[in-house]
């Protein structure tokens, strides 16, 4: 591909894709020049292209300005309705969510239109953010379809919910904040974390670690309108009600270990996996997520103990990870398929304010069974 057209395409990814606003000033040429180390005249071209396309306008004294977003939207005259997503869009989770509905969204002579990840939207500021969404609903989507984890702003969102025809939140909803309107379309974790937890104690482990993500400060979470009680905390409820269940003491045996973001702090979480193993076996653990498995194998063979015998493992979200793993890793399904399924029916029945939560479904394997 010659440059030109890898700097257009580059650039024209990056408007459909949100991160230059309607109306906003792109960099200048040369500034661009600079940044893809390329030539002032290969930049040119690349705008040029931009113009045909109908995405930006370019005149002398103004720069290089974005044209409104209902005008970046590939034009599909067979298309009655497009479908916004503020979504992961790969992944074994995301792809197993994703792909379904969008054949199904096809057959309906609809279109999804990925958006952004809550990771493009953290970036921005919080008067960025909810222009944001105001240019989305001001796009005339026939629906906003949004994974609300807790990175997700959810205040910014607040103020321009009534704007869109149809609101989604599908897989987790990690938020106290009020949208009547919003369906909500989500695991059932604190069942995923009783049923783990149910799994391991039958198996005759009392003492249980849940490994899960670092936690958001207090600013981060009110400024996001993120709830404290985000998806982790409750499996950690449905742990605590296994407990109860079995008659076993929560408090004394079940502990919380937190991986941090920070690539550096991987020791200090192998030393507390490490740590709380030498509290005695067999111990289990729980983790949100599968790949969060892998420090415990990794302690586990330089302490010459063993997957299925020493220590149980139980991960979540069913991932290509669980099959990776030697011995395979018992895992929680989310049922996300069931989740698109329901965001289909969402989309054609026209729902409001409705809440379906989907039962997760425990996939045993060798790391958390007693070896025979």
């Amino acid at each position: 591909m010659s440059k030109y057209k890898d700097i257009h395409k580059w650039l024209k990814r990056k408007i459909l894709a949100g991160d230059f606003s309607s109306g906003e000033r792109l960099p200048t040429c040369r500034e661009l020049a600079e940044i893809r180390n390329v030539s002032y005249v290969t930049v040119t071209k690349a705008i040029k292209e931009l113009e045909a396309d109908g995405l930006v306008s370019s005149r002398q004294g103004q720069g290089i300005v974005v044209k409104p977003i209902e005008k970046h939207l590939p034009v599909q005259p067979q298309r009655s309705a497009q479908v916004g997503f503020i979504i992961q869009t790969s992944g074994d989770l995301f792809g197993n969510y994703f792909t379904p509905l969008m054949e199904e969204l096809s057959a309906d002579n609809m279109m999804a239109v990925p958006l952004a990840t809550d990771a493009t939207l953290r970036a921005l500021s919080p008067l960025e953010r909810i222009k944001r969404f105001n240019s989305y609903a001001a796009a005339g989507f026939e629906a906003l379809v949004v994974d609300g984890d807790r990175g997700f702003p959810f205040s910014a969102l607040q103020s321009a919910a009534e704007q869109f025809k149809q609101l989604i939140f599908v897989l987790r909803y990690d938020t106290e904040i009020e949208l009547p309107m919003a369906n909500i379309l989500t695991a059932d974790f604190r069942l995923a974390g009783y049923d783990a937890a149910k799994h391991l104690l039958e198996q005759g482990v009392e003492r249980i670690a849940m490994l899960t993500f670092e936690e958001f400060s207090a600013v981060e979470r009110r400024a996001s309108g993120c709830t404290y009680h985000t998806h982790d905390q409750l499996v950690l409820d449905g742990i605590e009600a296994a407990y109860a269940d079995a008659k076993v003491d929560f408090n004394d045996n079940c502990v919380m270990l937190r991986s941090p973001d920070q690539a550096g702090s991987e020791s200090q979480h192998k030393k507390n996996v490490s740590n709380f193993i030498d509290g005695g076996a067999p111990c289990g653990f729980i983790c949100i997520g599968d790949i969060r498995a892998r420090c415990v194998y990794q302690v586990a063979r330089q302490k010459r103990l063993k997957i299925g015998r020493d220590i149980f493992v139980v991960g979540m979200f069913n991932t290509s990870w669980s099959e990776a793993f030697q011995p395979r890793l018992s895992t929680i399904s989310i049922e996300e398929r069931t989740i698109s399924q329901l965001t289909m029916q969402a989309l054609r029945e026209k729902w409001h304010g409705r809440k379906v939560t989907v039962a997760p479904r425990l996939l045993i394997k060798e790391s958390s069974i007693k070896e025979s």
